[in-house]
């Protein structure tokens, strides 16, 4: 309770979810007031005079099922606290004039409302920057390379020299490829930091050469051009000693990082992992890292990064967001609790700057790989590395430009449109909930046979039937023949995207194709 008198209007109580919480008389009554059973059965009780305890999962079966029924969602449980609640649907108990107790249910802050806000985003760019950058031979030179010196890597702090542009260089950059956030390396697996580390050591940018907190810049650019910044945080450490002598105290250093990134560069989108696996049998303290997090930024993505051998896996509850590195992406499980997808992908083959990797994916095949997450609802987290001075390089910056001319055209696809359940052949069919988008790869251009290769001209035949159609790319009508079929028309000569975009408008007037529209829409029954 926040110490109010007991009459005097105003918020006493608000929604939090923990893996246990007490239970007093204000919690019965919310209960009661959402039309659920209480079931003392199911408490376990403490020591504490008067108090009872209930465990997250005894709670889920009776209380999270029986609130969606009555809510509409799945809210947090509870726990009285005497500030805004750091995770979950709030709960505000208000007491009415009349001395009754009230209590609203606060869909602004809905445990899932900022991950489906991070689905929407849908593109965004990867980066990965630090003093291995000096070295261009990729981000885990120290420890893979047969002729690195850590003591002089180490000292390479003295050269690290940054453009004063370089963050707003960068988010140019991820703007003209059409990326809406950038997802930034803080801490990489050296244990050298971007941020200003506040005397937990000074291994980090405000203790190097160029004198600067990199990621107060980072999100400065952001904030100015409306690209939500995300951070990258390491949590395996080959710097600090204690990751290998003293894990305990290890995690202590840990989450007073994460802490600090936390608690002083303002609203930020969310934290993405990366290394757990190394240790995988270690107490990594998950509940006080994350609980950290939830305490200064309710409404970031959690993202632990499960490696190449777990793609797809969820791992702690409080993951937001599965990931598929440099994977395929495929449906996500939200049968515990929504949750999004994201998949990672290099451009070449290192994810740190690397002076002779020349090993280049196509923009065609980066297109298709961002199709590829889109259909399954997963958004395309695409990597650049930037070099010693910050600056991001000319082949990774052509490829993102090439990339976004594509996105530019096709925006309303990749920010807006979701899976389906349609099953087709050779083609994907998508939704924003009003309108269909059918996704062709490998559509070519049309040309004079001695100028360039025509391909043969293919049909679509879309499961219901259409009411008009029209290509994303140019805003053309496209003509609909036996009701649900078109041709796939090549990009007229002076425009080739390799991938094409049908926005299609239903007929809605017949109940066979009303309810195959209604049973696939939502993606409910995707395997």
């Amino acid at each position: 309770m926040n110490g109010k008198k007991k009459n005097q209007p105003g918020v006493e109580a608000v929604g939090y979810r923990a893996p246990c919480f007490g239970v007093n008389d204000d919690i019965i009554d919310l209960l009661k007031d959402l039309g659920l059973k209480y079931d003392s059965s199911a408490l376990n009780y403490t020591n504490a005079p008067g108090s009872k305890t209930l465990s997250l999962n005894n709670f889920s079966d009776t209380f999270f099922y029986a609130a969606k029924q009555v809510c509409g969602f799945y809210p947090a449980a509870f726990y009285i606290v005497d500030k805004c609640a750091p995770f979950g649907v709030k709960y505000i108990k208000k007491v009415a004039p009349d001395g009754k107790k009230r209590f609203d249910v606060i869909r602004r802050n809905t445990m899932y409302e900022y991950i489906e806000n991070f689905k929407k985003l849908g593109f965004g760019l990867f980066v990965h920057f630090g003093l291995y950058s000096l070295e261009g031979k990729g981000e885990w030179y120290l420890h893979l390379n047969s002729k690195a010196d850590k003591e002089k890597y180490n000292k390479s702090v003295n050269r690290f020299f940054i453009k004063p542009n370089w963050a707003k260089n960068l988010v140019k950059t991820a703007k003209k490829a059409g990326c809406k956030y950038i997802t930034l390396t803080t801490r990489h697996h050296d244990g050298f930091s971007l941020y200003d580390t506040k005397g937990l050591n000074d291994f980090d940018a405000p203790h190097s050469a160029c004198g600067r907190d990199l990621i107060k810049e980072f999100v400065d650019a952001c904030n100015e051009e409306n690209i939500v910044p995300f951070f990258y945080h390491t949590l395996l450490d080959w710097h600090n000693p204690d990751y290998k002598d003293n894990f305990p105290k290890y995690i202590d250093y840990l989450i007073k990082s994460v802490e600090i990134l936390c608690s002083n560069y303002g609203k930020i989108g969310g934290l993405w992992f990366d290394g757990m696996w190394e240790k995988p049998n270690e107490d990594w303290q998950e509940d006080r890292l994350y609980g950290t997090i939830r305490k200064y930024q309710p409404e970031a993505m959690i993202i632990n990064n499960t490696g190449l051998n777990e793609l797809g896996k969820t791992g702690h509850k409080e993951i937001d967001s599965v990931t598929f590195e440099r994977g395929k992406p495929c449906p996500v499980d939200t049968s515990e609790k929504p949750i999004a997808g994201e998949m990672c992908q290099v451009l070449n083959d290192h994810w740190g700057y690397c002076k002779e990797d020349c090993n280049y994916k196509s923009v065609k095949e980066l297109i298709e790989n961002l199709i590829d997450c889109r259909k399954f609802g997963c958004n395309f987290l695409l990597n650049t590395g930037l070099k010693g001075d910050g600056m991001v390089n000319e082949t990774d910056k052509c490829l993102l430009s090439e990339l976004g001319k594509w996105v530019k055209v096709n925006k309303k696809f990749v920010y807006e449109a979701r899976p389906t359940d349609f099953k087709t052949d050779d083609f994907d069919i998508l939704t924003d909930g009003k309108q269909y988008y059918a996704v062709m790869k490998n559509v070519g251009m049309s040309a004079d046979p001695n100028v360039a290769i025509n391909e043969n001209l293919r049909s679509v035949a879309m499961p219901f039937n259409i009411k008009n159609a029209k290509w994303l790319d140019d805003g053309k009508k496209i003509k609909v023949e036996n009701g649900n079929s078109f041709i796939v028309t090549p990009y007229e000569y002076g425009r080739s995207y390799s991938a094409r975009v049908a926005v299609i408008t239903p007929i809605k007037s017949t109940s066979k194709n009303k309810k195959s529209l209604e049973s696939h829409k939502n993606g409910q029954n995707r395997d």
